[in-house]
């Protein structure tokens, strides 16, 4: 992600942006423009978004975890549409039922979605990708008795469709001898902020174990969007596009993340892009 200062800009529009700055401190620290209508293919993002979360968070509860609902909800869209009963029903369970997906809405990113399943399976006709090569996103046949060699061609396919070079470890298969099904997804992002920052500073950041780390900083942000509750508090910093946004959702309480995960779901973060 490039967060550095888009050097085009000429003098008279960097003061131009101070002043706005100012006077923004001056009236409300946060400003919030209405944000656009809610896509439905969004709304249900968040939705297994905020599913997902928790239950990774049961078994992951001392690591930092990154995922992407919109790769896991269109891998397990395309399993969903030819498994048995039982095994739709957990898919259910997982993403939710009525899932509005459309592929075209995640266009813009670079994008894997893969699954790898183990040579020692033959897959249903309706699963087979006919014609597909090598970088299609489809399934594809794993040697997983072989787990350098697994991760190995599983980091090489997704790492010519995005920008992540090693999704996962040999050690990631570890203990597990019978492995039928690796969802292999990933999405990278790339943009500048709407706004330059100030530069950069040192900050002691709440993990386990605490970490001191450079972090961009700046003083107040225009056009910024600021909402919170009694446990929680979102800041959303737009991008260029105005379509894009990051949101960063933390707790009031400096120990209160696993309290405030259990909260997570769709009202939740709707107030946090509404209000």
């Amino acid at each position: 992600m490039d967060l550095s200062d888009d050097d085009d800009s000429d003098k008279e529009l960097k003061e131009l942006l101070e002043k706005m700055r100012q006077s923004e401190r001056e009236k409300n620290p946060n400003p919030s423009p209405p944000p656009p209508p809610l896509p439905k293919e969004l709304e249900s993002e968040i939705k297994i978004a905020t599913n997902l979360l928790k239950i990774i968070y049961k078994t992951a509860e001392n690591e930092s975890i990154v995922f992407s609902p919109s790769a896991i909800s269109s891998a397990l869209t395309s399993i969903s549409k030819n498994v048995d009963e039982i095994a739709g029903k957990e898919i259910e369970m997982l993403i939710g039922k009525d899932i509005n997906y459309d592929e075209k809405y995640f266009k813009d990113l670079l994008y894997s979605n893969n699954l790898f399943y183990s040579s020692d399976l033959t897959l249903l006709e309706s699963q087979n990708c006919k014609g597909s090569t090598e970088s299609d996103n489809c399934w594809k046949p794993i040697d997983y008795s072989d787990k350098i060699k697994a991760a190995e061609k599983i980091n090489d396919i997704v790492s010519a469709e995005t920008k992540i070079l090693k999704l996962i470890k040999p050690s990631d298969f570890a203990n597990k001898d019978n492995f039928p099904l690796f969802l292999g997804n990933a999405a990278s992002f790339k943009a500048k902020f709407q706004e330059p920052f100030d530069g950069q500073k040192s900050a002691t950041f709440f993990s386990n174990p605490p970490r001191t780390i450079d972090m961009i900083y700046t003083e107040a942000g225009v056009c910024w969007r600021y909402s919170s509750g009694k446990t929680w508090k979102c800041l959303g910093i737009p991008y260029k596009s105005p379509e894009r946004w990051l949101y960063i959702i933390l707790p009031n309480a400096t120990d209160g993340l696993a309290n405030l995960i259990q909260e997570f779901d769709y009202s939740m973060i709707k107030k946090c892009l509404y209000e």
